[in-house]
């Protein structure tokens, strides 16, 4: 699946494609500004409280804050120990770095599909914009809520897996 245009009014345009021969330390530039105004600079609300990436008390990665390095970053092909220095830069990962923050924003606008759903001992907030498609994941703890990953959904059949668990956890 490709990544499809916005069709989303308060959803930002992507960010542009890696130039050809361009490096991706040079690509990553525009995308950490961007990432910054979102999270670093200020931080949106989520259920009136603040939303940090959840990386961001990790140690940083290839010199990068850990929250954005997993949000640029996708699961190497070959599993390994989720170490964060294994991931694998993402182009598409990198154009939609400005979609987290409005999609959190929106969350209680009816347009994204929400659904609760235990992972790894916590209880995980997932909020699928289904006609893009992308996926936001957090976490919400006593005060803060957790970014813990957003990826645009590339594959038909990890999509179909989202509106399965939706279908099967309903909306929070």
């Amino acid at each position: 699946m490709a990544l499809v245009l916005n069709r989303l009014p308060w959803l930002p345009a992507m960010l542009p494609p890696r130039g050809c021969g361009q490096t991706w330390e040079n690509y990553l530039i525009p995308v950490l500004r961007a990432y910054s105004e979102d999270f670093a600079s200020t931080c949106p609300l989520c259920h009136g409280k603040p939303v940090a990436p959840f990386y961001r008390r990790s140690p940083s990665v290839s010199g990068y804050e850990g929250g954005f390095w997993h949000l640029v970053t996708d699961d190497p092909p070959i599993p390994h120990d989720h170490d964060e220095a294994h991931r694998v830069l993402s182009e598409d990962r990198c154009r939609t770095i400005k979609w987290p923050r409005p999609t959190i924003e929106h969350i209680d606008s009816g347009v994204p599909l929400v659904w609760l759903q235990r992972i790894s001992g916590g209880m995980r907030t997932h909020v699928l914009l289904r006609d893009v498609p992308y996926l936001v994941v957090l976490e919400e703890d006593v005060n803060v809520v957790y970014l813990t990953t957003a990826y645009p959904v590339t594959r038909k059949h990890t999509l179909e897996q989202l509106l399965d668990r939706y279908n099967q956890y309903g909306r929070p």
